[in-house]
């Protein structure tokens, strides 16, 4: 498994698409990842900020996994 990129990148990047100086395949491809792991980061920052009531925000995804049993 590929060593995650930092937080700090994915909101760059997450930043970069939202601006819109290029379509989200061509700044996948040039920042070298999939577009499909880049609209992922967008989906999850959206969730993040109340955006999506369809998807768990970050801070819910780790309270699921410590309550959930092992």
């Amino acid at each position: 498994m590929p060593v995650p990129h930092p937080a700090e990148f994915r909101q760059r990047a997450v930043e970069q698409a939202r601006i819109g100086d290029k379509p989200v395949p061509e700044l996948a491809r040039d920042l070298r990842f999939s577009e499909s792991c880049l609209r992922n980061w967008m989906a999850q920052a959206d969730a993040d900020n109340g955006g999506r009531a369809d998807r768990l925000s970050t801070e819910e995804k780790k309270e699921t996994r410590r309550v959930a049993p092992a």
